[in-house]
């Protein structure tokens, strides 16, 4: 197939109907830590089955990889492949404490918690015995502080260890191309199912898509409270060549650099260098194949923006081959200042860059 054609029918792909329906679904299912599984999984493999993406030869997707909490999702007839794709399908939330008198349940967070103040919706999910899955228990309100608390809607319902409290943030289509809830990392997880759903279809493309969990943790002296997940994965796979991760960018203030609705973008490095870095000759190699395909792909180094530390902190080590692209999602953190918001252009532009990011690292020299 020619380039034009190829690169047409990779938009057609990524249009804006298909793009924003995989993003909101994803929205609108918050996934607490070690629950990415059942309340994410289930639609990703749900809605690669309609795409005819597990039809294909040399495809194999596992929800549950191995029992680590990760969904892999392989194209090619091999375990070694030469990149491995990685967003967090896991969302921030709490575990249950003790209930207090006119507080509620006390909760202590499975995240870097941001909120000590406000109030927010929140849903409440545990594991069935009876069915063997995870599902709603009920809702309430989160209110912010140190610590935090949780007030369920149902006075009657009894909260147990076990069972995990999450932000239930609404998915809003705010029209003109714009959508606002809770985009940490759903974001990186629609253009993840948009590549690995093109990719699978032209085949000879041999990559790893991995929706990883426990990438969301506490804050700790080193990097062991978070990115659990990608952990469990670089111990039993083939160590990939190179490794794309995605997470949300934020943007230079005062509309400095890139802003949201310009495309994809690019960061050097993650959180002051303490994540991820990509190699200079990674960073040149891979910009001027870009370039190639700019009148298709909208993709922008995100000069006075930064990107955070995810799982790019476990590929670090196995491989020193790491871009951190991704798009913008202003607005607040982990819910300290409300929801993020982001461009439904921008993550169709991602999905493309993964897609040519696989061309690229499949067609790179390696060395033996």
């Amino acid at each position: 197939m020619k380039t034009e054609q190829f690169m047409d029918a990779l938009c057609q792909w990524t249009s804006e109907k298909r793009t924003k329906e995989t993003l909101l679904a994803l929205m609108k299912r918050p996934a607490p830590s070690q629950m990415g599984a059942d309340l994410r999984g289930r639609y990703i493999e749900e809605t690669l089955r309609q795409w005819g993406t597990l039809n294909h030869d040399g495809v194999a997707w596992h929800r549950d990889w191995k029992g680590t909490g990760n969904g892999v999702l392989q194209l090619g007839d091999s375990n070694a492949v030469p990149i491995w794709f990685l967003a967090h399908w896991d969302t921030i939330g709490f575990m249950v404490g003790p209930y207090q008198e006119e507080m509620g349940y006390r909760l202590t967070p499975f995240f870097h918690h941001f909120m000590t103040s406000g109030q927010e919706p929140g849903i409440v999910f545990g594991y069935s015995e009876s069915t063997g899955e995870v599902g709603v228990v009920t809702k309430g309100t989160i209110i912010g502080g140190d610590p935090a608390y949780f007030r369920p809607k149902d006075q009657d319902v009894e909260l147990v260890p076990g069972m995990r409290v999450a932000f239930d943030c609404p998915a809003e289509d705010l029209g003109s191309g714009f959508l606002r809830g809770q985009l940490d990392d759903a974001l990186g997880c629609a253009a993840q199912m948009l590549a690995a759903g093109f990719l699978a279809d032209k085949g000879g493309v041999p990559a790893l898509f991995a929706f990883t969990d426990e990438e969301e943790g506490p804050v700790a002296t080193g990097t062991t409270s978070f990115s659990r997940g990608s952990a469990r994965l670089i111990h039993r796979l083939p160590p990939p060549q190179a490794a794309f991760v995605s997470d949300c960018h934020r943007v230079g203030a005062n509309g400095q650099g890139p802003q949201m609705g310009d495309g994809a973008l690019a960061c050097e490095f993650a959180s002051a260098a303490k994540g991820g870095v990509t190699p200079p000759w990674l960073w040149v190699e891979t910009m001027r194949y870009m370039k190639q395909y700019q009148r298709w792909v909208k993709l922008h180094v995100n000069t006075h923006g930064s990107c955070s530390r995810s799982d790019c902190i476990r590929l670090m080590e196995v491989t020193p081959n790491i871009l951190l692209w991704s798009a913008a999602a202003p607005g607040g953190r982990h819910f300290h200042g409300g929801a993020n918001t982001c461009s439904i252009s921008d993550v169709a532009h991602l999905a493309r860059a993964m897609v040519l990011a696989a061309l690229w690292a499949r067609d790179y020299p390696w060395p033996e």
